[in-house]
This record gives structure tokens, sequence and C-alpha cells, in this order.
């Protein structure tokens, strides 16, 4: 995982922009011998390469680190052969793109819950959309000043109530995983936080000019 602290963030959303839905469905075959140590839910485990590779590049050229905002934020951690491992730490680490997974705190409230039982039996405690517990999220971190959010789900983000700093920062994917498009779309986003930011340098500068004066 990156070490030093950074100022971006990239909320990312795995079933769909990561883990395409196809990969769902398809079986676990030998296509899926990598994911044995997932045992209970092969389905869920494999990154898409070409979404890794496009976004692990985009965190390099914006200094970015990932925090996710998924429903596997609320899956239990491994206690047999993991020794409790989160599950995120996990599944970063399985797809060996960890090193852009933030140190701490590297995942919204969204979907954090108790499991009271088997796969898929999950009471959620405390519930917020995804909108909301990404705009929870920086509210709790406010030296991050730059963000972009990536998530096939459109809904929570169109809302009327939506956080507008959230809204304005939204990424579309599909479900087969993230696209250039997509890459294109959230460099537009980190280039406009870069150009508020240097008015906003300016616009005190100028103050500083005029008062000296």
């Amino acid at each position: 995982m990156i070490d030093k602290k950074k100022n971006g963030i990239v909320f990312l959303d795995l079933d769909g922009p990561m883990i395409p839905y196809e990969g769902k469905i398809s079986g676990c075959g030998d296509s899926f011998r990598h994911a044995i140590p997932f045992r209970d839910f092969p389905y869920y485990s494999r990154f898409c390469p070409y979404a890794m590779q496009m976004l692990g590049l985009l965190c390099r050229q914006y200094d970015l680190e990932i925090v996710t905002n998924s429903s596997h934020n609320g899956q239990p951690n491994y206690s047999k052969d993991d020794k409790g491992t989160d599950h995120i730490h996990r599944l970063f680490e399985m797809n060996k793109f960890h090193q852009y997974l933030r140190k701490e705190d590297f995942k919204t409230q969204y979907a954090q819950g108790k499991y009271m039982g088997g796969w898929g039996k999950l009471m959620i405690v405390d519930y917020v959309s995804r909108a909301n517990a990404v705009d929870k999220w920086l509210n709790e971190h406010l030296e991050i000043t730059r963000w972009v959010v990536f998530d096939d789900d459109r809904v929570d983000f169109e809302k009327e109530d939506a956080p507008e700093r959230v809204k304005s920062c939204f990424v579309l994917t599909k479900g087969d995983g993230i696209s250039p498009e997509n890459i294109r779309e959230a460099k537009k986003i980190l280039k406009q936080f870069k150009y508020q930011q240097e008015k906003k340098e300016e616009k005190t500068n100028d103050a500083e000019s005029t008062s000296e004066t």
C-alpha cells in the first residue's frame, strides 16, 4: 500500500467497474484457479486486467489513492486461512493491486454492517447511500482536495439531495469494467480541481498584493 499521505482519492465501486459482471456467472473453472483462496465466493474475486492497468496509470499520473465505496465493504473478514484479514485488503492483494489502496480509512461507510450467518445474510447498521457515504468520508478527511467517483449505478448520485461535490465528480461506468472513456472523463474532473486551485491561489495573491499597497 501507499505509505505517503496524498490529497487525491478515487472512490471506487468494485462490482462492475473492477469486477466485470460476466465474471460472476462464468463459473469457476481453470480461469478462476488464481481465486481458489477465496473458496466461499470465487465469482467475486477477479479484477479486470484492463481496468487495473488504466486505473493504476491514473493513480500514478495524478497521485491518487483508492477508497472503496462498494457492497464489498460489508463482506466478512477472513477467519480461517487468513487470520482475520480484511476482505478489501485480501481482494486487492490477491489481484496485485494493493499498492494503490489507501493505507488507512480505505473504505467508506457504505454497506458496512453485521453478518448474521452465511454468505449474503447481511444486516446493515446505520445505512447510508453511496453518494452520502462519499460525502461523509470527505467530511472526515478535510485534507483531501481532489477526488473522483467510479460506479456503474447512477441512482444514488442523481438524486436531488445527493451532495453536489459528489455528483459533479461522478463517472458512470458499465458492467464490463472501467473504460478509456471513463478515464478521460476522470481526468477532466481532476484537471478542473487543479484549475480551481490555481484560481484560488491567484485570487489570494492578488488580495495580498492589494493589502501591501
